[in-house]
């Protein structure tokens, strides 16, 4: 595709240096062959994976997009925020390694409390299930899968691992101010992610935090919600993005890069924005 307007762009990707099933290799590989022209990959709390992708997009002829996705708590709830072209410089890798040795010390204490319900995983097997990302509950999901406790990764998250159930300990998480100033001190473009499954806050109340940009278009945003967020981000001169959230699942309906996806000027607008 030689013209511009028929170019498409991915927000939102993940690989297994997260929680997706892909390397990245592959899901550029599988984003190329969806006819993408730009790929962003937003692990969870690192960017180890980025070089690889970036590499397998000098190969494949794909722009790679380098992005992280952050958890952070707002008014009690959990919220993500993606940041795009964040430099090594500012707090932001110190913050990511701080974020992993979190992670495993939840991981220690998910396993601790589906051991008092009998159901035994092995540290081994469950680093091994996660490799090269560190441990998170969609890691122990698929374990859980595997071994035939359950029937699905929803009835995992369900039984044992949603908020609520009876394995799950929650991270400790940042304020979304704090999250916001080391991204923005590291110089990434910010941008709230699906704000459609954000419960309770007023989407207004966190867009005055100083994020600059809004994930409109998502796979679980219903046409209505679609629209109301476009009109926010305009009425805000946020920056536009969208994406798909691929991880890879089998029997995800989100079988591929790309399932959601938008043109190549709000990827520009990106850039504008980034001092790219």
């Amino acid at each position: 595709m030689n013209n511009q307007e028929e170019w498409i762009v991915d927000f939102h990707t993940h690989t297994n240096f997260s929680d997706g099933y892909y390397p990245p290799e592959k899901v550029v590989s599988m984003a190329a062959g969806q006819g993408l022209r730009a790929i962003a990959i937003t692990d969870h709390d690192t960017m180890d994976g980025i070089p690889e992708a970036i590499t397998a997009g000098r190969r494949l002829g794909i722009e790679v997009v380098p992005g992280v996705e952050v958890s952070a708590i707002y008014r009690g709830e959990e919220v993500h925020l993606l940041g795009y072209y964040p430099s090594s410089r500012g707090h932001l890798p110190l913050f990511l390694k701080l974020m992993k040795r979190e992670r495993f010390r939840r991981a220690r204490k998910i396993s601790d409390r589906l051991k008092q319900l009998g159901i035994n995983l092995d540290r081994e097997e469950i680093l091994r299930e996660s490799y090269p990302a560190s441990p998170g509950r969609l890691h122990f999901a698929r374990l859980l899968l595997k071994k035939g406790i359950v029937a699905s990764i929803r009835e995992a998250f369900e039984r044992y691992l949603g908020e609520n159930s009876t394995a799950y300990f929650p991270r400790n998480l940042y304020s979304a101010e704090k999250v916001l100033s080391i991204l923005h001190r590291s110089a990434a473009t910010s941008v709230l992610a699906h704000p459609g499954l954000i419960k309770s806050i007023p989407i207004e109340a966190l867009l005055s935090l100083g994020i600059k940009g809004l994930e409109v278009f998502y796979p679980h945003h219903s046409r209505s919600e679609q629209e109301y967020f476009l009109r926010l981000a305009k009425k805000h001169r946020l920056v536009i993005t969208g994406g798909s959230d691929f991880h890879g699942d089998p029997k995800s309906k989100i079988s591929h890069p790309g399932y959601t996806a938008v043109g190549y000027k709000y990827l520009q607008q990106l850039k504008g924005l980034s001092g790219l």
